[in-house]
């Protein structure tokens, strides 16, 4: 409800939306970016203090929430794990069945009944839906037909699309696939992988991961070379190795049981490999952009300090620096089943269960 209207100012001693502006921008600093939203909905003149510019760097602090989306689309929630709360969400715009988020908090759509996307923002205050060019899994695979609910891995964007219509949207499909495309696009440009580089194993070409870093699209293969999409020619776009395959102590080999991850966390970049078997191992290490060595003992990372990341299959992995008074756990990496305990190196459960039913979970990070 606006407490700005008329009938409500009845009700109500003072015009809550004639409120000082300092006063509100000392209120909006305190508060949560989920409470935010809600101080956000009040009026306009609320909603145009928490959306200033200077407002939006708080974002780097705030722990992302969990959106845990359902099948037939009747219950979404969205989970508040540091204060163990859940909300209902309505996503009209929710169309598709496969679901993927952004960093910037959106999220992309795909109908895997006729291959329709699109963008939306669960958290955005009346922001309209973005159509995009549909997939076509012929184009994006030459030698597979992979089954329609599991062709993409990833979607990033280079910029939010509340702030600039100048963006880039990639993909990240099965196996070996890349796409992207502008706003106003009619079809998605793919990027061939496919070309002979001495440096590339065939195993690492299955791509694991992709970000957005510092005005480039890094990706990363299952052997753990770190690729750029070069993309300054959109009608000859290819693939750059920028640091060699790992070598195999550090990855396990290349092992089936194993996923690699991408995050950023303090201006530099890092892969997370996570293995499965008797007992679950994690590896980080800090990329070494600069002269394209693995030294394991100088790169590999143990303690996140007050820094905690957040690590999604199909959501971009993002850090936050958790401060002295956040209430997530800081040094830990949280992922939609569990979170990994740096210090004790081991893992444990969500503190909240989640229904089975609610089987896609991406992380969100609010962004105005």
């Amino acid at each position: 409800m606006d407490v700005c209207s008329s009938k409500k100012r009845k009700k109500i001693k003072g015009d809550w939306s004639n409120l000082p502006e300092d006063l509100l921008i000392s209120i909006v600093r305190v508060v949560s970016m989920v409470d935010v939203f809600s101080f956000a909905a009040v009026c306009k003149s609320w909603r145009s203090v928490a959306t200033k510019e200077d407002f939006t760097s708080l974002v780097a602090h705030q722990v992302p929430l969990l959106l845990a989306l359902s099948r037939d689309e009747s219950t979404n929630e969205l989970h508040n794990l540091t204060k163990n709360k859940v909300s209902e969400v309505l996503m009209p715009e929710a169309k598709g069945e496969r679901y993927y988020s952004s960093y910037l908090g959106w999220v992309m759509s795909v109908s895997t009944e006729d291959m329709k996307v699109s963008l939306f923002n669960p958290l955005k205050i009346n922001e309209s839906q973005i159509e995009l060019p549909d997939f076509d899994p012929s184009k994006m695979y030459s030698h597979i037909q992979p089954c329609p609910e599991h062709f993409l891995k990833k979607f990033v964007l280079s910029s939010s699309p509340s702030r600039t219509s100048d963006y880039i949207i990639m993909v990240l499909g099965k196996h070996i696939s890349l796409g992207f495309c502008r706003p106003g696009d009619k079809q998605w440009r793919f990027i061939d992988t496919t070309g002979d580089d001495e440096l590339i194993n065939w195993d690492d070409k299955t791509l694991n991961d992709i970000i957005y870093y510092k005005g480039q699209f890094y990706v990363v293969g299952r052997l753990g070379t770190i690729f750029v999409c070069d993309i300054e020619d959109p009608q000859q776009p290819k693939l750059r190795v920028v640091v060699p395959q790992m070598p195999g102590y550090i990855r396990r080999h290349g092992s089936v049981y194993e996923q690699i991850y991408l995050v950023e966390s303090a201006e530099d970049l890092f892969v997370v490999s996570r293995f499965w078997g008797n007992l679950q191992q994690l590896t980080a290490f800090k990329v070494p952009l600069r002269d394209g060595n693995w030294w394991p003992y100088s790169l590999e990372v143990r303690n996140l300090g007050k820094r905690t990341w957040f690590i999604g299959s199909s959501s971009t992995s993002v850090s936050i620096d958790t401060g002295s008074n956040s209430e997530c756990r800081a040094n830990c990496m949280y992922f939609p089943h569990s979170i990994y305990d740096m210090k004790r190196r081991e893992s444990e459960p969500q503190l909240r269960k989640i229904p089975r039913s609610l089987n896609q979970r991406l992380w969100i990070q609010p962004s105005f």
